[in-house]
């Protein structure tokens, strides 16, 4: 998971066209399981045990953090005055 927040910082504002394949990997990383991801399911089951681990992970790692900070740049709450963003 945070060699993904990583590319989210280092790869992501370099490949803007492929910026909607970057949020798939990451919600698909949080409600399917490796076997799920496999078989192409398209539909969440939000009773499966890796939907529940996955939420919590994501929770807990504060992912939102980063993904909403990557999102909004110099409008993040977690902006700091000078900081550069490339």
């Amino acid at each position: 998971m945070w060699q993904m927040v990583e590319l989210l910082e280092e790869r992501a504002p370099k490949n803007w066209r492929k910026f909607d394949s970057f949020l798939e990997i990451f919600h698909d990383f949080m409600v399917f399981s490796a076997e799920e991801v496999d078989l192409e399911l398209e539909r969440i089951d939000k009773e499966s045990e890796a939907y529940k681990v996955g939420v919590e992970l994501y929770f807990q790692n504060e992912m939102i953090h980063y993904l909403g900070d990557f999102i909004l740049q110099e409008k993040s709450p977690y902006h700091e005055a000078g900081q550069i963003r490339t």
